[in-house]
């Protein structure tokens, strides 16, 4: 059986983690998608780490995470090899991209998975936490996620993490959700899953990176984040003044993220 070669659609990922978001590159090459995976209809992500040097190529490169594991990142490590940087006086390390391997089947979401999702955010807003955390233990285990599932499921575990507390993670959570997926969603639910990840940067004090956020995904004409515009309002205006912004006068209180 003959294979034509497939290239996985590249999606840079935003700030958020402990690495820096790169600049746009000069040059992209994209990844090949190995045929193992396309033969068996596997998709995934890679993240990788890295460094631009002063001519601006790449080095040092390195998976900080994946799924599936071990899947992707040999054909993800030799794109990011040949991309190319404007030069500069200095490296910069902690470099990070994020690089999604779809296929068109990317938008499917089996029965079974979406059950798990439904019942773990019902699990969630009935405060029985360990209940949830089982069911997203079950979910991270299942095997062959799509895009779609895993985006699915990054905003659930996004959701049980902003419950209890954990900003930061949930951050880390809603923001993969939308570089995975975001840009598939139709207009009012991207705008509702970019909402979440505005309220987690606010409540874990990336004031900037909200800020961001709310104006890439183009949350200032969107009636369901009106509630929470006062406050990126406020910090775009102390951010612009070189003022400090508080996490408490910040913090948004429109209620858990739905």
């Amino acid at each position: 059986m003959k294979h034509s070669v497939v290239s996985a659609l590249l999606i840079l990922l935003g700030a958020g983690l402990a690495l820096a978001q790169a600049p746009a590159p000069l040059t992209r090459v994209m990844p090949l998608y190995p045929l193992r995976a396309l033969d068996r209809g596997i998709e995934g992500w890679v993240e990788l780490s890295f460094t631009i040097l002063p001519d601006g190529t790449t080095a040092d490169i390195a998976v900080t995470d994946a799924y599936p594991k071990g899947t992707f990142d040999k054909p993800a490590k030799a794109a990011l090899a040949k991309w190319t940087y404007a030069p500069a006086d200095a490296p910069r390390p902690q470099m990070r991209v994020l690089m999604p391997f779809g296929l068109l089947s990317a938008g499917s979401v089996r029965g079974e998975v979406n059950d798990k999702i439904t019942a773990a955010l019902k699990a969630i807003t009935d405060q029985r936490h360990a209940e949830a955390d089982a069911l997203l233990t079950e979910l991270s285990k299942i095997e062959g996620l799509t895009l779609a599932e895993y985006a699915l499921f990054e905003r659930a575990r996004g959701i049980a993490r902003f419950s209890a507390g954990q900003h930061a993670e949930a951050a880390v959570s809603f923001e993969r959700a939308m570089r995975l997926f975001g840009a598939k969603l139709n207009p009012e639910p991207r705008a509702a899953w970019a909402r979440l990840l505005v309220m987690a940067r606010v409540n874990a004090g990336q004031f900037a990176d909200a800020v961001a956020d709310f104006d890439q995904w183009g949350l200032a004409e969107a009636s369901v984040a009106q509630d929470i515009a006062p406050t990126i309002a406020q910090i775009r205006t102390a951010l612009a003044a070189g003022e400090d912004v508080s996490t408490d006068a910040a913090s948004v209180s429109a209620g858990p993220p739905k």
